[in-house]
């Protein structure tokens, strides 16, 4: 079901730690949602991310995320799980009310690596109004890796700049 390298903590393969839990995390979603032959795809696998990754230690989650480029971690099997699972849930742009070309964006990056526990961290929006987004703040370089850009932000924040929230 989910494929692919896992980007954070020292788990190489998400896979892994579902087969090593299986019964474990099937059991807490089938008694927290039902049936799961009856749960929507974007939602299941959302759910056993959320019960996988609840076994490894923030920290870990954290410190690994920001050692590789924000593309890189856009591209990852965990963040299109979570992306799916906001888009399905939310289903329109939270600035215009669109349904059309909606992405994820992150409002804040202090959870990054483990959005999954602070979803609203994030927002769902369309193209059109996330490249709007995007111009009133500052652009990240694909070539800086996450931890780069939070040294940069944490900066900002000590020479008096807001951060947004």
């Amino acid at each position: 079901m989910l494929k692919g390298h896992f980007v954070v903590g020292e788990v190489k393969n998400i896979d892994a730690i579902i087969k090593s839990r299986s019964k474990i995390i099937f059991g807490k979603i089938k008694k927290e949602y039902g049936p799961i032959d009856k749960i929507n795809i974007n939602l299941l696998e959302f759910y056993i991310l959320k019960e996988a990754l609840s076994y490894i230690d923030d920290k870990i989650l954290q410190a690994n995320a920001k050692r590789i480029q924000y593309r890189e971690y856009l591209q990852s099997p965990y963040w299109k799980i979570i992306s799916n699972y906001l888009k399905y849930t939310r289903k329109q742009c939270r600035i215009c009310k669109s349904t059309k070309s909606l992405t994820v964006h992150h409002r804040t990056y202090w959870h990054f690596g483990i959005e999954y526990k602070y979803l609203n961290d994030l927002d769902v929006i369309c193209w059109a109004c996330h490249i709007r987004t995007r111009k009133k703040e500052r652009v990240i370089r694909d070539s800086r890796t996450i931890g780069e850009v939070l040294d940069d932000i944490l900066k900002d924040f000590k020479n008096g700049e807001t951060i947004r929230r």
